[in-house]
């Protein structure tokens, strides 16, 4: 019989990344970009060190929650029973379009596949013109989370979900039931989840939570890593 060592898995976009920590930057033609690989010192590998597990990192920088859960989909079937997912969701309006298979995204801008709303390409600019409405993405939001959880719960393995990434710029920092702010919202008492689907008590932009920033001067720092790593680790391990 093979004995299997749990692991843990993490989904999300550039902020479970690790983007701009000192080991996950690369500063060109005054752009910070992400490094090739995640950051040790981002908060899914802290956790992993912390309770001596293997990490998992398949986040991208500038994934959309469509995207992040179709990257959980195509790995199922490597996600045993006792693995743990930690899904960090993104924020509601970034946005997916896969053109020629599964793994195949839309290429909206050089840098990344999915559509956001600071994008120039022209695509994008009459997508969020004609197409988007928060409402509307706020209950896809709340689809893909769900399903998330279903399908993971169906085959035995625990997943850890971190409240979406709020962007006041876009006026979406809204809760996914009652549009009011979401930076102290109720996550867990909320019906329109499953019952049974665990969030972390604390969104990692909550203001207990990010306390300082990467040296690109707009991602979380290590400090905040660290302070969401110590949360989770509070509340799930």
């Amino acid at each position: 019989m093979i004995e299997w060592n749990p692991r843990i898995w993490a989904f999300g976009c550039s902020e479970t990344f690790g983007h701009g920590l000192e080991d996950c930057v690369v500063k060109k033609d005054g752009f910070y970009a992400p490094g090739k690989e995640p950051s040790k010192f981002a908060y899914p590998q802290l956790i992993g060190d912390a309770v001596g597990k293997e990490v998992i990192n398949l986040s991208r920088p500038g994934a959309s929650n469509k995207h992040i859960l179709q990257q959980i989909k195509l790995n199922q079937s490597e996600i045993n029973k006792d693995d743990i997912v930690i899904i960090h969701w993104t924020y509601i309006e970034r946005h997916a379009v896969f053109v020629e298979d599964e793994r195949d995204n839309l290429n909206i801008t050089p840098h990344w596949p999915d559509i956001i709303p600071t994008d120039t390409e022209k695509i994008a600019k009459q997508y969020y013109k004609y197409i988007h409405s928060d409402s509307d993405a706020i209950i896809v939001a709340r689809w893909y989370m769900n399903y998330a959880h279903l399908t993971l719960k169906a085959q035995g393995v625990k997943s850890i979900h971190c409240p979406p990434l709020m962007n006041s710029q876009y006026n979406n920092n809204k809760s996914l039931i009652n549009m009011e702010s979401w930076k102290d919202y109720d996550f867990v008492k909320d019906p329109n989840f499953e019952s049974d689907i665990s969030f972390v008590s604390k969104m990692l932009q909550h203001d207990d939570i990010q306390v300082d920033r990467a040296v690109d001067g707009r991602h979380a720092g290590p400090k905040t890593h660290r302070a969401f790593a110590d949360l989770i680790l509070k509340e799930f391990f």
